[in-house]
């Protein structure tokens, strides 16, 4: 919302979540200059993959939030995919492509069926 823009600015479905979930999101400060560094440590924590490293509760959120000079900056890793993930998100990958030839096999039988 800061950004006025998406995380990942693909418009497919499936593409934005592989995006979502091989790739970090870009810096929002790279999209919106006028956003501090400490409101971009909490985008980042709030938007972190892992839910053990985003915030606990809305009001620890809050607390920040509010208190946005005690927060503290730092540099950002590049997230690391272990093999398992990458896998994993492959895996997902050709499941959804194969269970969607069933449904546009359906679609063209429909189509055909139409034209007689």
């Amino acid at each position: 919302m800061l950004t006025c823009k998406l995380p990942f600015g693909n418009d497919s479905f499936l593409a934005h979540i592989n995006e979502r979930l091989v790739q970090d999101f870009p810096s929002p400060r790279k999209i919106e200059p006028s956003i501090t560094p400490q409101m971009q440590q909490i985008i980042y924590r709030a938007m972190e993959h892992e839910p053990a490293h985003r915030y606990s509760t809305a009001r620890d959120f809050a607390h920040d939030l509010v208190r946005m000079q005690d927060v503290t900056v730092e540099e950002r890793r590049a997230r690391k995919l272990n093999n398992k993930t990458a896998v994993w998100t492959k895996n997902i990958l050709i499941y959804l492509a194969i269970a969607a030839v069933p449904l546009v096999l359906f679609v063209l039988m429909m189509l055909a069926a139409r034209r007689r």
